[in-house]
């Protein structure tokens, strides 16, 4: 969720981005920076959000599940709504007056912009509450420890790829799936996610099946910065020369499936890795910084768009300004946090009660 500010603030930054902003400082390598965040930060997302929902089923049982579901992510959704329906028709027509402020409706394609994910989790827990009850009324108990193993990474890897292949909008020239923020969601980018969500839902069964397949860390992440994550820049760019010279697009686009999938679970499974290497143990920062993260993400936007506006004509280089406005706004969205939102029904909300470390 944090690097989700530096992510959106690095789109002003882009040629060609499709963003309010644009920047006087603009350069085609900040792709490189965000197909690196968006092959794999959703998707990480998701696999950890299946493992807990799996865990607080577990623990609560179908109904507290639901009910601590719709009370974490349904209310800071509808609540984020309210404010998001009025205020971005209203930043918009105050940067573009020809752009008329209209509020948006529930049909508009946009309708959940940048918080559509919490709408897809609701979505696929709704989708793991059904398949709970049509497993008890069919009295069916499978074994879905077998799928966090070497063979259901390898089902994984070949379903995300056909669903990212089945998407519209070839030859693809961006890393990763697109976003649908529309009531009803495009269901083939739902269950591109939806795999990442159901493999780690079964993770949660056997633990340590997940850590064996997050061991490899040291390796997992070089081999998907220096190795996959080019590869994928190179058959999504229309810039790479060679590509046209030895494939066709549509070979191209389907090579880059592949490897956007395999980019997208080494990444996310060497960044497990890592995490459970080096912050396996509890720690009240990290766990202050958790709980903020949330609040943050759901308020950055506005903040971040107001930033790349004060900004945007300055003849700086554009790495400093993406420092500026990262450092400033989550400096800004921290402060807030703490003594306007931690101690509050707005805290309670998002986090349920203070806990001791």
């Amino acid at each position: 969720m944090l690097t989700g500010v530096a992510f959106h603030a690095a789109h002003s930054f882009a040629p060609g981005m499709p963003w309010i902003i644009q920047d006087s400082q603009q350069s085609p390598w900040w792709f490189l920076f965000l197909f690196l965040v968006h092959g794999c930060r959703m998707p990480l997302f998701f696999l950890v959000s299946g493992y807990f929902t799996a865990l607080l089923f577990e623990r609560k049982g179908l109904c507290g599940l639901l009910r601590h579901r719709l009370a974490r992510i349904g209310g800071p959704l509808v609540a984020a709504m309210a404010a998001f329906l009025v205020g971005v028709p209203w930043i918009l027509h105050q940067f573009n007056p020809a752009i008329p402020f209209r509020l948006l409706r529930w049909d508009d394609r946009g309708l959940f912009s940048y918080l559509w994910f919490l709408w897809f989790l609701l979505w696929l827990v709704g989708a793991f509450a059904v398949t709970i009850v049509l497993a008890r009324l069919a009295k069916w108990s499978p074994d879905v420890r077998k799928v966090a193993g070497k063979s259901g990474l390898l089902i994984a890897i070949i379903l995300s790829a056909v669903l990212l292949w089945s998407m519209p909008g070839g030859p693809h020239v961006f890393v990763g799936p697109g976003t649908s923020a529309a009531l009803i969601p495009d269901f083939r980018i739902l269950g591109f996610y939806g795999v990442f969500f159901a493999f780690g839902a079964c993770c949660q069964s056997d633990p340590t099946r997940l850590t064996h397949l997050t061991g490899g860390w040291k390796w997992q992440l070089p081999v998907a910065i220096m190795v996959l994550l080019p590869l994928c820049v190179a058959l999504v760019s229309p810039a790479w020369k060679a590509r046209a010279a030895t494939l066709s697009l549509s070979t191209a686009d389907n090579f880059a499936m592949i490897a956007e999938s395999l980019y997208a679970w080494v990444m996310t499974l060497g960044l497990i890795g890592c995490a459970e290497a080096w912050s396996s143990r509890p720690s009240s920062w990290i766990r202050y910084l958790a709980d903020a993260s949330y609040w943050i993400y759901l308020a950055h936007l506005p903040l971040v768009i107001w930033s790349q506006y004060w900004v945007s004509q300055l003849p700086w280089p554009s790495p400093w300004k993406l420092l500026l406005i990262t450092v400033a706004d989550l400096s800004l969205l921290l402060l807030t946090y703490h003594f306007l939102v931690r101690d509050t029904l707005v805290g309670r909300l998002l986090n349920g009660p203070k806990r001791a470390i």
